[in-house]
């Protein structure tokens, strides 16, 4: 059996184009409210700030076209995690 894990197995890109940019601005937040969770480009847990969700779903489109997410590890439930704004970023922390 696996063990739930938030890890990925290496991505390569499947051509040479320009792969796009996760802007590091969708993470900002000034309170927990601000957050939200998502999923990163091979479907693992990401902390966003939600007013960006948009232009990071657009982001996740083009980018999942170029990469090759081979054999991801089973990764922990989203209910097992939640977002909070940690020193103006949002951020995954377990439920405790």
């Amino acid at each position: 059996m696996i063990a739930a894990s938030v890890s990925l197995a290496n991505t390569e890109p499947k051509n040479i184009t320009q792969k796009p940019v996760f802007n590091e601005d969708w993470s900002r937040c000034k309170k927990d409210k601000d957050c939200m969770i998502t999923e990163g480009p091979c479907g693992e847990p990401k902390a966003i700030n939600g007013a960006y969700s948009t232009p990071h779903r657009e982001y996740l489109v083009k980018v999942q076209q170029m990469l090759l997410c081979q054999a991801l590890v089973q990764h922990a439930s989203h209910e097992a995690l939640r977002v909070k704004c940690v020193k103006g970023k949002c951020d995954l922390v377990p439920f405790r």
